[in-house]
């Protein structure tokens, strides 16, 4: 094999390195955000289990589980992390150094793998001042060590160092599974097909090894764990190629526009780009002046690579860019600029193999270019990170409680665990004194909507926060997820990030600690009933019966369902009218409480069913469990995503038809303030 780094390549790599060491050391010590603080605590478990890094708890997501259905990639980040969170507990300085470091060994691979396909490694400058990168750069997740792997297999087989290129590829697989698509990619890199087939044949072979230890370890594979996040529809699809094209032209690669032949069909693409992002913006009018260049850049450098893949003969340098293209509008489960990474130095080396970028341009003109990219990551680095700080500093504001529980994820989860609030289960019992935090516009997991309904607002913590937005539903800005918005920036005049603070409140725990003496029943699909459930539930739908009664009801999913509500002493019977799907029809176990039980066999369509409850039913505030034989798994295809067990129209607790609702229980009123729902001849 050739040597992997020639004088030039080297020169090239460390001069991009230094430069992106210049632009994102100032961030080093900014606060997690997104997802870190879920590779951090696979990291831990690692540590303690090293040969198990999935079996860890996990709650990221709808409901508690293991960071095995709670990880949407392979683990081999976790082990990268272990380092820095073994030296020093995961201080952010230690960590971002540690990701630092993996990103300036990718812009080595980069000028070293550019060069073999006759790309000066200076080019490598465009990449270095990605925004993208740098903020990825500046992070605890996969990306950065994704794209050392694709750089590493695809530059070391063209040099026909088969097992090196093999292994490399191997290792992004089990970094992120997109990684599987550099499998084909080694026949194209490899000027020889035969060394081409091995280095994927290993590849394949690291792979499999990886999944065969997940089902010798865990019972099961991880990547069809990790499908489940997978859904497709037009509309979704078009969004996450409205936030690729959008990201592409202004954090992606910004560089390469001041360095692109401006051809007709350029100008085109850029226009006809332009005007569909407008489309996406919906009266956002603070953000259309980001939209415009956003999406013009990013329809100029698609445009430019499609005039360059007709002009460019080499397999590899026609296939690569467009494969991960076509992977980050399609196959994956947002949008977010991070997954514009693996595809920024093929597309570097397209653009100037294919005759898209100014030949042999000025020295002028090339330090402009890459100025201006310089400046403008700089600024992306500084909103990301003042974003971030904003989050920590909230989580920082948080009061001293006795017991503090928070719903929201990202960074400020982090942080507000270090405050001692956890994550909110949706089970918990809530007492008297509790604190709850509700952080506003992050990823949060809402409380149940039994525990919602005894919560009272206390006060509120407000934090400044950039205005140039990386996360904004308002602004239109989802760097960092296409769920905030198709632009990778935004931009808002006064911007603040808000939490919440609620407390149970006392007088309605007071009137739930009072013996029941009345029949249960709850109407399910009505609003009053909603307030019983935990966690395991889809919202109230309806339907008209034969008999052109209009019913309501409330469909199960996932493996069991659970609700509160008080009860009397004593109960020996339930009554239930449920419609199970295919996968539930047989066997349903029902929890009462810790030491009831009763157990069913359901059929196909609606029916009426009575329950034996054996065991004893202690009364007051209860915990009952829905535990089917089966639930729904739906693909990515399918038109109906939710995991459905069971249809339910009514439950009875004792005498009655399920009618109507009878009982008392805690509910919220439209004003969203805590009360009790009281039934007629119920006294609370």
């Amino acid at each position: 094999m050739k040597p992997l780094l020639s004088p030039s390549a080297r020169s090239g790599g460390l001069a991009a390195a230094a430069l992106l060491l210049a632009i994102a050391l100032p961030f080093v010590s900014s606060a997690y955000k997104i997802d870190d603080p879920l590779y951090l605590e696979a990291a831990r478990r690692t540590l303690a289990h090293p040969l198990d890094p999935l079996g860890g708890p996990s709650f990221w997501h709808e409901r508690p589980a293991t960071l095995f259905f709670d990880l949407y990639n392979p683990p081999l980040i976790a082990y990268l992390l272990a380092a820095p969170v073994a030296l020093d507990g995961g201080r952010e300085v230690t960590v971002h150094v540690v990701m630092l470091g993996l990103a300036a060994l990718a812009l080595l691979a980069c000028a070293a793998a550019g060069e073999t396909w006759g790309v000066p490694p200076r080019y490598t400058m465009l990449i270095a001042t990605s925004p993208a990168l740098a903020a990825c750069a500046v992070s605890a997740m996969t990306d950065v060590a994704f794209l050392l792997f694709c750089v590493l297999a695809w530059g070391v087989a063209r040099r026909e160092g088969a097992a090196v290129a093999g292994l490399s590829a191997g290792l992004s697989a089990l970094t992120k599974y997109a990684g599987l698509l550099n499998l084909p990619l080694m026949l194209l890199a490899s000027p020889r097909l035969r060394r081409g087939l091995a280095a994927a044949a290993l590849g394949a072979a690291v792979f499999g090894a990886y999944c065969a230890w997940n089902v010798a370890v865990d019972g099961a594979l991880h990547v069809r764990a990790a499908g489940r996040f997978q859904e497709m529809s037009f509309s979704r699809q078009s969004t996450f190629a409205a936030s690729f094209v959008a990201s592409l032209g202004l954090v992606g690669l910004p560089a390469a526009l001041g360095l692109l032949r401006w051809s007709r069909s350029t100008v085109a693409a850029a226009g006809a780009a332009a005007i569909v992002g407008l489309a996406f913006m919906q009266g956002r009018p603070g953000s259309t002046a980001i939209a415009l260049v956003a999406f013009g850049s990013g329809g100029a450098l698609l445009g430019a690579a499609a005039r360059a893949t007709a002009r460019t003969s080499d397999a590899f340098l026609r296939t690569a860019f467009w494969v991960f293209a076509v992977h980050a509008c399609v196959f994956v489960y947002f949008g977010t600029a991070r997954y514009l990474l693996p595809a920024l130095p093929p597309l570097v080396w397209l653009l100037a193999s294919g005759g898209a970028l100014v030949e042999n341009p000025s020295r002028r003109r090339f330090a402009g270019s890459v100025a201006f990219s310089t400046i403008l990551a700089f600024a992306v680095l500084r909103a990301d990170a003042g974003f971030a700080d904003a989050w920590r500093e909230a989580a920082r504001q948080l009061p001293a409680a006795a017991r503090g529980f928070q719903t929201g994820r990202w960074g400020f989860s982090w942080y507000a665990r270090e405050r001692g609030y956890e994550p909110l289960p949706p089970r918990e019992r809530l007492r008297e004194g509790d604190m709850i935090a509700e952080p506003a516009g992050i990823h949060s997991i809402a409380a149940a909507p039994a525990l919602a309904a005894l919560l009272v607002r206390r006060s509120a913590i407000r934090v400044t926060s950039p205005r140039l937005r990386v996360l904004d539903g308002v602004a239109g800005a989802g760097l960092y997820s296409s769920a905030w918005g198709v632009l990778p920036l935004g931009w808002r005049s006064s911007a603040s990030e808000e939490v919440t603070l609620f407390t149970p409140d006392p007088a309605i725990l007071a009137a739930l600690a009072r013996p029941v003496t009345v029949p249960v029943s709850l109407d399910m699909g009505s609003e009053e009933a909603t307030h019983v459930e935990l966690d395991g539930w889809s919202a109230p739908e309806a339907f008209t019966d034969s008999d052109r009664t209009r019913r309501t009801f409330v469909w199960a999913v996932g493996p069991e369902s659970a609700l509160r509500v008080p009860l009397s002493a004593g109960v020996s019977r339930m009554t239930l009218r449920v419609s199970p799907a295919p996968a539930a029809t047989g066997p349903l176990r029902i929890e009462v409480g810790d030491e009831a039980r009763g157990q069913i066999e359901v059929a196909a369509g609606w029916r009426s069913y009575e329950v034996p409850i054996v065991g004893r039913v202690r009364g007051g505030v209860t915990d009952v469990r829905l535990v089917p034989c089966g639930h729904e798994s739906p693909g990515p295809l399918a038109s109906e995503q939710r995991e459905l067990s069971l249809a339910v129209d009514f439950l009875v607790f004792g005498e009655g038809d399920g009618a109507r609702n009878r009982g008392i229980w805690p509910i919220r009123d439209g004003a969203g303030r805590p009360r009790l729902f009281v039934s007629e001849g119920s006294s609370p």
